[in-house]
């Protein structure tokens, strides 16, 4: 019972307090330090167990490390800053769609004269999908993620008309009308209502969400987010097409 469980714990306090008394004070310390790197230890294993419960109730498969060789990929992301790294993958059939979750880190931006060993990092929660057509390289972010990496895509910027989604998205591509094509209302209008939170890629037959580790997103939320983004992307959009002119 509850109240059993609240006894035993304030017994379990009174006694502690009595034979830490009775020891020498550095004993006391080391005690004291050792009990609070357990509780860290403890609390960060939790966490880490929360976040992955959603992967395993979806069926997905978890590796700590990038068997997959996810960084290899020919996607703008891990091209835009140094010493890009993959690791905790979760993988397999959803919705239909044969997904890849993982937590993505490289460098960041640094002040000049600061040493790479001292260097800050960026940390990204991203998921991708294979698609069933060959898509133009595209990236679509809110601007504030130029200053998490080092240089921008290596493709064009391009506008897309929308005074209020051109003032605080980012996007590029080599394709200006594929662009414009993909970021029509419906989908400039779900991407403002992200905030400045996700981005999204296209590359050959992938599609990608991503957002800053920092934001805490689940496994759910990041698949949810991949979701949407395809379910808007204009019909026959992504059929074979002419090249651009």
């Amino acid at each position: 019972m509850a109240w059993v469980r609240v006894l035993g714990v304030l017994a379990s306090v009174v006694v502690l307090t009595l034979v830490l008394r009775q020891l020498p004070a550095l004993v006391v310390l080391v005690v004291v330090i050792g009990g609070s790197w357990w509780l860290v230890r403890r609390v960060r294993t939790e966490q880490i167990r929360d976040r992955r419960s959603g992967a395993e109730l979806l069926g997905l498969r978890r590796e700590t490390s990038d068997p997959f060789g996810i960084a290899g990929y020919p996607l703008q992301l891990f091209g835009r800053s140094e010493d890009a790294t993959v690791d905790d993958v979760a993988w397999g059939p959803w919705r239909g769609l044969e997904v890849r979750a993982f937590g993505a880190s490289m460098r960041a931006p640094t002040v000049p004269g600061t040493s790479l060993t001292s260097a800050p990092t960026t940390s990204m929660a991203a998921v991708l999908a294979n698609i069933a057509e060959d898509a133009p390289p595209i990236v679509v972010e809110p601007q504030v993620f130029a200053t998490m990496f080092e240089r921008p895509p290596a493709l064009a910027a391009v506008t897309t008309g929308d005074r209020a989604f051109d003032a605080v998205w980012s996007v590029y591509c080599d394709d200006a009308g594929f662009a414009r094509a993909l970021l029509d209302d419906a989908m400039r209008r779900w991407l403002l209502d992200l905030g400045d939170t996700w981005g999204v890629e296209l590359s050959a037959r992938m599609a990608m969400v991503y957002a800053p580790a920092s934001e805490r997103p689940d496994v759910v939320s990041v698949l949810e987010i991949l979701a949407g983004f395809l379910r808007r992307v204009p019909e026959d959009l992504l059929v074979t097409r002419p090249p651009a002119v």
